[in-house]
């Protein structure tokens, strides 16, 4: 299917629910065509950490209008995501883990916070919930495939592995070594993912970014 079909169906379905002022379905259809515009894009070497916020709060207003009041999210922006270089699908992946395993049997809200910063030597982004947690056991699972102590290949793909691994691998190959993803976590008490984004790494990206502009 060609994407500019898809695009003209979505716009055409929201346009169809705007007339019938049904505006939760004009949101959804709008929200998901730019999940698929970024999805599909070939600008792989070009995006922007604002372009991945981006993406990210389209995915939330999605689960949001789907899960109502059992997710508040909130987003905390303070440096400029607009000049830093980024690789996409860093942070869907976090968040989404978040959703299903945070909200998995919680009867509560859920609250995810992504909080973006910077120190001296990194890029920060901290992406929390207060859902129901990681077990110490397969926390430390998780720990030992994004340290490569553990074959993903041995790791079950239900416990989500697979998408953190990927995380991991992606902002190390993209921003270098020195870069990582720390995880912290309670039962009951929420999962906190820390991505430390290493300045040094973002030069050799700087170019094709100012290239869009």
């Amino acid at each position: 299917v060609k994407t500019h079909f898809i695009y003209n169906t979505l716009q055409t379905i929201r346009m169809l629910a705007e007339t019938n002022e049904d505006h939760e379905v004009a949101d959804i259809a709008y929200s998901f065509g730019q999940l698929m515009r970024y999805s599909l894009s070939n600008d792989h070497d070009r995006f922007t950490l604002r372009d991945e916020v981006k993406n990210i709060d389209h995915y939330m207003k999605i689960q949001k209008i789907r899960l109502g009041r059992r997710l508040a999210y909130e987003f905390i922006v303070a440096t400029d995501v607009e000049q830093i270089p980024c690789p996409q699908f860093i942070l869907q992946p976090l968040v989404e883990n978040c959703i299903v395993h945070g909200l998995a049997v919680a009867r509560k809200t859920c609250r995810i916070l992504i909080h973006i910063y910077e120190d001296e030597h990194d890029v920060l982004i901290q992406i929390s919930d207060d859902g129901v947690g990681i077990s110490p056991e397969r926390l430390e699972r998780i720990k030992q495939v994004l340290n490569n102590q553990l074959a993903i290949e041995d790791f079950s793909t239900s416990d989500g592995g697979h998408g953190l691994y990927n995380v991991s691998e992606r902002i190390k190959s993209f921003y270098g070594e020195d870069s990582r993803m720390e995880i912290a976590s309670q039962p009951n008490a929420g999962t906190v993912f820390k991505l430390y984004l290493n300045r040094k790494g973002m030069f050799k990206h700087a170019e094709a970014v100012g290239g869009r502009r």
